[in-house]
């Protein structure tokens, strides 16, 4: 369950990350469009690093029901609530790096 946490974290700091560029490319586009680029791509880099801790905590819990180990009931609570709280708010944080792209 540690890992699962560990992992969980780390995503929510990615997403912090992920706002945090889009953001400030959002408000520097018009003063400084090479700098508002670079946020925005490392914006992105964040992207697909919350991609791959997202696909390693879903095979973290794959893993155990493949193993046919029932995963502990805090553990799949905790998933459930913090998964379906990141979807939502990955969803938010790609909006922001794609409505930047639209506005150039």
């Amino acid at each position: 369950m540690k890992i699962l946490t560990n992992l969980i974290d780390k995503a929510n700091d990615t997403m912090d990350e992920i706002y945090w560029y889009a953001e400030k490319a959002h408000h520097l586009k018009a003063e400084n469009k090479p700098l508002a680029d670079t946020y925005i791509k490392v914006a992105e880099m964040h992207i697909t690093i919350y991609g791959m801790l997202h696909d390693q905590m879903v095979n973290l819990i794959e893993k155990q029901k493949r193993d046919g180990v029932d995963p502990p009931k805090e553990m799949l609570a905790i998933w459930d609530y913090e998964h379906q709280k990141l979807i939502k708010e990955f969803e938010k944080a790609k909006y922001m790096v794609e409505d930047y792209k639209k506005s150039y």
